[in-house]
Formats: structure tokens, sequence, C-alpha cells
């Protein structure tokens, strides 16, 4: 939070982007060793592709996101997505100056980059070019100090908290003892992109 009302301050943002993108089941299901860092390399290529959707110069995106490998209502059972959070200010490098968009974008758009981002990755093997992947939009004023917490919490928590709420919903006939102890350990992590990665630069100092 103490990163955020710096940016709020500093940049200036008053919106965030929420963008929940989901992958392909078998991605969910098999999740290769590798399939953690490609899924990471596709969320930086996804970036690269939101940034011409919002605003018409060459400047970079800022946010940070959280891997969920969970679903939320059956957490026994594999479901690999992305909660991510866009800052409504871009940061232009050469001229070293922060610019506030709007932040509306079309939904069937961000599913076409979506899809490209996972294609560069290998994570996406249909070739029906009618079939797009699940993305929610949202936004929340940053004023909007109870939604944007409640965003947070929900974001960052741990796969427990949905064990312990929804472990009626799951079937627990057949579960992998391996799955099961991998996510009694898993915590997610907040992860800042694009110029959100290196705040100092700016003049954030941590308490």
């Amino acid at each position: 939070m103490e990163k955020i009302e710096f940016i709020e301050e500093h940049a200036p943002a008053d919106y965030l982007l929420k963008l929940d993108l989901t992958l392909p089941g078998w991605v969910s299901k098999s999740l290769r060793p590798d399939d953690l860092k490609r899924l990471r390399l596709a969320v930086n290529r996804f970036l690269e592709l939101l940034s011409p959707l919002l605003f018409h110069h060459k400047s970079q995106l800022g946010g940070f996101y959280s891997i969920h490998t969970w679903k939320t209502t059956k957490p026994l059972e594999p479901h690999l997505h992305v909660h991510l959070n866009v800052f409504n200010v871009a940061h232009n490098r050469k001229a070293k100056t922060f610019h506030r968009f709007k932040p509306l974008i079309s939904h069937y758009k961000v599913k076409l980059a979506w899809r490209s981002a996972l294609k560069s990755q290998g994570l996406w093997d249909s070739p029906l070019a009618t079939f797009l992947p699940d993305c929610h939009l949202g936004y929340i004023k940053l004023a909007d100090r109870v939604r944007l917490m409640s965003r947070i919490r929900y974001i960052f928590r741990k796969p427990i908290v949905d064990m312990n709420k929804d472990i009626g919903n799951c079937d627990t006939s057949h579960v992998d003892p391996v799955w099961a102890r991998a996510l009694l350990d898993y915590t997610p992590r907040q992860v800042f992109v694009g110029w959100a990665v290196n705040l100092k630069r700016f003049g954030f100092k941590c308490s």
C-alpha cells in the first residue's frame, strides 16, 4: 500500500485498471516446470500489446500482478490465472515524464492481445480464430480505499483461505497429495512490472 500511495502522489495515478486473465485448461492441468516462467514472460508481452490500445505515444505502462494456480470456489482444482493491475499513468523514458490516460479499453481487444501474448510463449494451441481466452476487466478509483484494499487482499490471499472456506465444494476422493502440498505452501508473489519495477529512481524510499 505504501508504494501505491507514492505512485498516487508522484505519478500521479488516480485509477487502477484491473485485468483478470485466464489460461487454457490444459495448461492448468499439466503445469510443466517452466510454465510459470513462460506465464511471466507472457504478462510482459501483454503489457507491450496493451500500451497502443490505451494511448498513441511511446511510453511504458506500470503496475503489479499476482498468479493464482487454483480455482476460487473449488480450490483443489487447478486453475492458472493472473490478477494484473495497471495504473492509469504511463512513463516516457526519453522525456522522463508521466502522463495520465483514460483507463477505458475494448474488452475484445484485450482478449486478442492476451491470446497473442500466450501464443508467444507456447501457452495457447487453439487454431480457431474465434476462440478467445476469458478476461475480466474492471476499474478502481484509487481514492476508494475500501475497494482498493479489497482488491489487494483478494489477489494476494493464500489458497489455504479458499480451502478453509470452500472445501465442501471439492472432490477430496482423488486429490493428488503433491498438488495439495503445493497449495498449502503457495504464497502469491507481488510482482511489479513496467516503470513500477524500480520506484527508487522516482524518489521512493521504504519506511
